[in-house]
């Protein structure tokens, strides 16, 4: 995101933002929750999922976001974390997990 928003100043960094929320809402089922979590970090909890599952819908959102320009920046691309509960921690770590998935 610092280099969309010293590029595209904070309007662009805004409209990708946007962009990315937009497209966890529409990629959701109405039992899972879509939330930022961080300036430019995003969760999306899946209900009753598997990790196989959730790596699935990780691909399809992250083609989702590159599919589709943002006004005035471009195409974004994102990396994608993926962690289950309770396979990879509890409910306190599970941020932490994810973030070493990125890794």
């Amino acid at each position: 995101m610092k280099d969309i928003n010293d590029k595209y100043g904070h309007t662009g960094g805004d409209l990708v933002i946007r962009h990315v929320a937009d497209t966890l809402m529409a990629a959701s089922r109405d039992n899972d929750t879509a939330a930022r979590v961080g300036g430019e970090e995003f969760a999306l909890l899946l209900a009753g999922g598997s990790d196989i599952r959730a790596r699935q819908a990780a691909e399809r959102i992250g083609m989702m976001i590159a599919k589709v320009p943002v006004p005035d920046v471009g195409t974004v691309t994102v990396s994608i974390g993926v962690a289950a509960c309770p396979a990879h921690a509890n409910s306190g770590p599970l941020t932490h997990t994810r973030q070493c998935s990125l890794h």
